[in-house]
């Protein structure tokens, strides 16, 4: 066939991006350290989530500056009481910090299967 036989991964990659650029964004920034266990936990909670538009940013004592220049929204976001702390953000405007992975379950919904 046409366009999408002579280029089937092309045209996926157009559909994500049609779809990324007119569904609904969903951005979450976790802010802690890499090696922490509740990072760790986190990560793994949103990894097992799938969510068209979804974006994941982790934020960390190393790459800080770097983020806040290419996601200027994520400047004032910071752990909250030195724990480790997700954000999650629609549209680049951020809820309420959640500092335990329990919470961060019940605001992101049930798994993939």
């Amino acid at each position: 066939g046409g366009a999408i036989g002579r280029s089937p991964s092309n045209f996926a990659q157009a559909l994500q991006s049609l779809q990324f650029a007119i569904g609904e964004t969903l951005e979450i920034v976790v802010v802690g350290e890499r090696d922490c266990e509740e990072m760790k936990r986190m990560l793994a909670t949103i990894n097992n989530r799938y969510k068209p538009g979804m974006v994941v940013l982790l934020k960390d004592s190393k790459n800080a500056d770097r983020l806040e220049k290419v996601a200027p929204f994520t400047a004032g976001l910071g752990m909250v009481d030195g724990q480790t702390t997700a954000y999650v953000c629609r549209n680049f405007a951020c809820e309420r910090p959640i500092t335990a992975t329990a919470e961060l379950e019940e605001r992101l919904g049930q798994p993939s299967s």
